[in-house]
């Protein structure tokens, strides 16, 4: 049994190129064609309250068998994903979640970009804005300069400055010759600006009131906005006006799971089902464009996450920890 620390994982990601993410996304895409296919595959979660936190069991019964374990309490989050062998139960392998979290949701909503802009050439203006400044935000913005080289400006809009400055010094580590905007989230005045000349715009803040809205937005060119930050039902990250141009423009909204966005996402819980498709559906066929569901330049996906993406993404990850020599290896457990 292989065991992989935080560091461990964060070893096996580091310096990663536009090959090995669309490596990690067919193996995601698989993952969630399989549940698209099959729903049973996310069996129900357990919830559990102590007077201390809230406890998560959350498994899953895809090509990989496993179960993500998480508490969340003053401290913020922490858990693992374990895996086991399909046919006789043993273990296979443990894995801090922090970094895999914040990995596999930034990886599924490049699902969906990937699908709207399919190569770096269709991104017309050079600007993406990020709304955010934790693990998740990192995470979404890094993988897009991978992909999209193209991408000249990053701006960041945060509630804290210090967590924002914090932000734009780690990208700045890894992506040296990227310009750097930070804005506070109580100036919309100056942000709004920024979200209208951005092609991309990501939404990983937790908010009740939407701070990305349609007034805003480009409506002459492409725009790919990818939401992950609201995860309750009264949660909003994008304005009702946003979601209701998209419905009355018979356009389709990119979600993980229809079960699980109509309980989580806040967004979309007076949206009928038939305007969401889930990426497991679009990502069966290489022909599919993002056209033939979209009928709009504003592209929106919204990811709520599900255990069967800790547990796809995590068994890749572990797979190249083995062949790298990194972590723990357990041989008697």
């Amino acid at each position: 049994m292989l065991v992989l620390r935080e560091k461990d994982v964060q070893e096996v990601l580091k310096g990663l190129d536009p090959k090995e993410i669309k490596e990690f996304q067919v193996e995601l895409a698989s993952s969630l064609a399989d549940y698209n296919k099959n729903p049973s595959l996310i069996p129900q979660r357990i919830v559990a309250s102590t007077d201390a936190a809230v406890h998560l069991f959350m498994p899953s019964l895809g090509k990989n068998i496993g179960l993500k374990a998480l508490t969340g309490s003053s401290h913020g989050f922490k858990g693992i994903v374990t895996l086991l062998d399909g046919d006789d139960g043993t273990p296979i392998g443990i894995l801090n979640a922090s970094t895999l979290t914040a990995f596999r949701t930034a990886l599924a909503t490049t699902l969906a970009l990937s699908k709207t802009f399919k190569t770096d050439d269709d991104i017309d203006r050079k600007a993406l804005t990020v709304f955010g400044s934790g693990p998740q935000a990192f995470w979404h913005v890094k993988l897009a300069l991978i992909l999209y080289p193209s991408v000249t400006t990053v701006i960041v809009v945060n509630r804290s400055q210090e967590s924002g400055a914090k932000l734009v010094n780690d990208l700045k580590s890894e992506f040296q010759t990227v310009s750097y905007e930070l804005h506070l989230l109580n100036e919309p005045e100056v942000y709004s600006k920024a979200v209208h000349r951005s092609s991309i715009i990501f939404g990983c803040i937790p908010s009740t009131e939407p701070a990305i809205k349609f007034k805003d937005l480009s409506t002459t060119s492409k725009t790919f906005i990818g939401l992950i930050g609201s995860y309750k039902p009264h949660m909003k990250e994008v304005d009702d006006e946003t979601i209701d141009f998209l419905v009355s423009s018979n356009s389709k909204i990119l979600i993980d799971s229809y079960e699980h966005t109509k309980h989580e996402a806040g967004e979309l819980q007076s949206v009928d089902t038939k305007y969401l498709i889930e990426l497991g559906e679009i990502w069966e066929t290489d022909s599919f464009s993002i056209e033939s569901v979209n009928n709009t330049p504003v592209v929106l996906s919204k990811i709520v996450g599900l255990s069967i993406m800790d547990v796809s993404v995590g068994a890749d990850i572990l797979s190249r920890a083995s062949k790298l020599h990194i972590g723990i290896n357990i041989d008697d457990f």
